[in-house]
């Protein structure tokens, strides 16, 4: 069982959430712009600077990865399915997660 992490107030976190999550997602593009389509591997991803990859706040804690299956093969952008995660440690705020279409928003919304 997670416990909630004590950080700063909600109304100053998320916006850090979600510049975090924009940065991640832009560093991904990349990625797969330079490696033709294909994203990251576990490893790969865990090569990422740090300061992209841990989640804001006072403990450090990782974003989850999520590659697509095979995670090195390259898969067209559905846009539906997430890449990353933020993990569910923040109590009653949403968990966030970057979609392949690089859009952010609470895990589990798009239909």
């Amino acid at each position: 069982m997670h416990r909630a992490i004590a950080a700063a107030p909600a109304a100053e976190r998320e916006p850090l959430q979600l510049q975090r999550l924009q940065l991640l997602g832009i560093e991904l593009r990349r990625w797969t712009e330079q490696h033709s389509g294909k994203y990251p591997t576990q490893e790969q991803f865990a090569a990422l600077p740090e300061s992209l990859r841990l989640v804001p706040g006072d403990l450090p804690t990782a974003y989850l990865y999520v590659p697509p299956a095979g995670e090195v093969e390259s898969v067209p952008d559905t846009g539906d399915a997430p890449l990353i995660l933020e993990p569910a440690i923040f109590g009653s705020s949403p968990q966030l997660a970057l979609y392949r279409s690089g859009l952010v928003a609470p895990a589990g919304s798009l239909p």
